[in-house]
């Protein structure tokens, strides 16, 4: 299984990082089912509250919201959560060769 550091998956998205995460990222998964080595994403204020209670130690967010990450977490600031999600799962799970 391929890992990425928060540092590396902060690149491809040219985001901005926020908080401290030295964790390697095992892959995305959404809030409420992620562990402590994945990423999540929170492209919408309803969903600031489940961060909280969420294991994942990354979250893609929006860059307009203003929220903490919390200690040993991390936050990837982008423009689009949408675009983002997009780019981290095809990291993940790359389409076949010839495709």
């Amino acid at each position: 299984m391929k890992t990425y550091s928060v540092s590396e998956i902060n690149e491809l998205l040219n985001g901005r990082l926020s908080g401290n995460c030295c964790k390697e990222i095992t892959g995305p998964e959404t809030l409420d089912n992620a562990g402590g080595h994945h990423i999540a994403f929170i492209g919408n204020d309803k969903y600031i509250k489940r961060w909280e209670d969420s294991q994942a130690c990354a979250a893609v967010v929006h860059e307009s919201m203003d929220i903490n990450p919390g200690e040993g977490r991390s936050f990837i600031k982008v423009k689009d959560v949408d675009l983002s999600m997009a780019k981290i799962l095809e990291l993940y799970n790359p389409a076949p060769p010839g495709i």
